[in-house]
């Protein structure tokens, strides 16, 4: 059996192919037109290998994301031949991010589809008014290719607009692999990277010197994520601890100045690191480095008309639980563990107070939030690397009654 994963947003599916791979299933990774290496370089394979392997399976797809192609009457009939005649040796298709709408419109049905955010959250929904047809157009197809999806596996971060959908096949709800075990094991043991990349030096620099390092996993873009909370909890945390402290914040979003004028106004500067855009192993080379890191400290995405969903999982908090540190998110516990019963070890926070309390609690007892971070990586080897992979292959197979009992 031939099978083919589509698309690699935060590359999820990067991840479970390498997994599939080494279980010794045939699949192949293909990137979406709008993936390529020149367009997309932060999401493709080669940021997150150590070799080039990655380049026996994966293969660069004409379509998907470019040119407006869906809704381009000229190239239509065209794009809907070329969609077909690039997956006609695959017997298993899994498409993710916008994959789905292609499939939908060449009349391919999904057998798996893995909401990794906006797809399901809110590119089905996105329409408007104002004549931007390429949208309405591309939503419409979007929502049908979800809806007569085989297989849906919802890692818990769509669960409301999945329903809304109304989707036609099988939904199980159970965490999506972000990250690939063998690569985290390359990052550990191999230093020598690290002197290459000025950011990491500096930061293994302060390790060095003692310094409590605080990772913010999020893109300055404040609208509906409470944004600004880590900066303040942290400037609150700064005013009581004596020992020398920085928080690492990423350089991009909107809200970047934003974020500099409120650090400003806090007198925090100091005790901030500017970390660039940067690929994705060397991100989970810095979260080797730092003592805790910190995602969305909110209860759940809120999309205009709909109401808020809470989530589970993230990419970014689970490259955090993966490399075994301990994560600061803000997540509805009691919504979750109605539709997953084994959730992560998070150190749940929603609001300042809360993310100051963490911050204090580690630098007065580290060993209970280091214990956190090792149970972290002992549930990401069980539920990640063991059980949903077991799942995607029993669901391959056809086999979906042993994750029934």
């Amino acid at each position: 059996m031939k099978i083919a994963f589509i698309s690699n947003q935060n590359h999820f599916f990067y991840s479970i192919v390498r997994y599939l791979r080494d279980r010794g299933l045939d699949v192949d990774l293909l990137l979406l037109a709008s993936e390529s290496e020149e367009l997309n370089y932060r999401y493709h394979p080669k940021t997150d290998s150590f070799d080039d392997s990655y380049k026996k399976f994966t293969k660069q797809l004409t379509w998907g994301g470019v040119n407006n192609d869906l809704s381009n009457l000229k190239i239509r009939r065209q794009l809907k031949k070329n969609i077909k005649e690039s997956l006609k040796e695959y017997d298993f298709i899994a498409g993710g991010f916008i994959a789905p709408a292609y499939l939908a419109f060449a009349g391919i049905k999904n057998d798996l589809f893995l909401p990794l955010g906006q797809d399901a959250r809110t590119l089905p929904f996105y329409t408007t008014k104002y004549g931007y047809i390429t949208f309405n157009i591309r939503a419409y197809y979007q929502k049908k290719g979800i809806r007569n999806s085989k297989y849906i596996i919802n890692g818990i971060n769509a669960i409301r607009e999945i329903t809304l959908l109304k989707p036609k096949g099988e939904v199980i709800s159970y965490p999506i692999p972000t990250v690939y075990n063998k690569l985290l094991d390359t990052i550990i043991s191999d230093t020598t990277h690290d002197h290459k990349v000025e950011f990491l030096t500096k930061i293994n620099n302060l390790k060095k010197e003692n310094y409590f390092l605080l990772f913010s996993q999020k893109r300055q873009n404040w609208t509906d994520t409470k944004g600004d909370t880590h900066i303040k909890a942290f400037a609150k945390f700064i005013y009581e601890f004596d020992g020398k402290a920085k928080l690492l914040l990423i350089h991009n979003g909107t809200d970047v100045e934003n974020a500099k004028n409120l650090i400003k106004s806090l007198n925090i500067e100091n005790h901030i690191e500017w970390i660039p855009m940067t690929c994705r192993f060397d991100i989970l080379k810095l979260i080797n480095i730092v003592n805790m890191c910190i995602a969305d400290t909110f209860k759940g995405y809120k999309i205009p008309g709909l109401p808020a969903t809470p989530t589970m999982q993230s990419g970014s908090s689970f490259e955090t639980i993966a490399m075994g540190k301990p994560m600061i998110m803000g997540r509805d516990i009691p919504f979750i563990r109605r539709h997953f019963a084994n959730p992560p070890p998070f150190c749940i926070a929603n609001d300042i107070d809360e993310i100051y309390q963490h911050l204090l609690g580690y630098v007065d007892n580290p060993d209970k939030y280091k214990e956190i971070g090792k149970l972290g990586k002992l549930w990401h080897k069980k539920v990640i690397e063991t059980d949903t992979i077991d799942l995607i292959i029993d669901l391959i197979e056809g086999n979906i009654l042993s994750f029934k009992k």
